[in-house]
């Protein structure tokens, strides 16, 4: 796996590229000292990964995620800062990993092996053509008392708003989260599927759409659960469950 390392101290990257020689299952393909030879880099060097710094002179980390996310076949991207309140915006940025510094070669290895099988599954995504990645490829990013997680969509049945928090419903566990639920939602507007004002459903979970006994409309998803749909979105539910078309946010 091809990595790019940016950081605009010498020693830092000397460290990193040190590191990845270590492990040995990585190959260190160039290195960046700002965000705006980063970016050329990335389209010189076509690494997978980028270790990317998050303060730097000129344009900072965050907003040269927010670039490379727009290339065609943007790398992986892991943050390493020595600011840990930088963790929240670092998963907004969509990046894959966050290692604190002084970066220690576990917590480094550890947030490559998960870039790579990313990356991994969007290489098979794209070698069937231009379709929906599977709901085990796709991530859910959430923050909660404890600090931030990843969540795969594939185990998501549905998300509901309570007050200040939203609760994630899992196969396994029940999460209290303190995104918001539009937060949640512009993350995978493809597959979430608004049936409420308080609710989302993940899209393939829902089974069918049906009268409950007190004559509102119910879905019902994966695990024979029934959720009341609202009568403003349930025009939006019957196109999905009969176009898979999925309402915007």
């Amino acid at each position: 796996m091809k990595i790019l390392v940016v950081d605009d101290e010498p020693l830092a990257r000397v460290r990193c590229m040190r590191l990845l020689e270590e492990l040995g299952e990585y190959h260190c393909v160039g290195e960046a000292e700002n965000a705006e030879q980063a970016l050329q880099q990335i389209k010189a060097l076509e690494p997978d990964v980028v270790l990317l710094d998050i303060e730097m002179p000129g344009m900072n980390g965050l907003s040269a995620a927010a670039r490379i996310s727009t290339l065609k076949n943007p790398p992986a991207v892991v943050f390493t800062t020595a600011y840990a309140e930088h963790a929240l915006d670092a998963f907004d940025a969509q990046a894959v990993g966050y290692v604190l510094k002084p970066i220690r070669r576990d917590k480094l290895q550890h947030a490559l092996q998960r870039a790579s099988t990313l990356r991994q599954g969007q290489q098979m995504s794209r070698q069937v053509g231009n379709e929906t990645p599977s709901l085990s490829q796709v991530m859910l990013r959430v923050h909660y008392s404890g600090g931030y997680r990843q969540l795969p969509l594939a185990q998501v049945l549905y998300l509901t708003a309570l007050k200040k928090y939203v609760l994630i419903c899992t196969e396994q566990e029940e999460i209290l989260v303190e995104d918001s639920l539009k937060a949640l939602h512009q993350q995978h507007p493809e597959s979430l599927v608004r049936i409420h004002r308080n609710t989302l459903v993940v899209g393939q979970r829902i089974d069918r759409l049906e009268r409950g006994e007190g004559g509102q409309y119910v879905v019902v998803h994966g695990l024979e659960q029934t959720l009341e749909v609202s009568r403003r979105h349930l025009a939006s539910v019957r196109r999905f469950i009969r176009e898979g078309v999925v309402a915007p946010p």
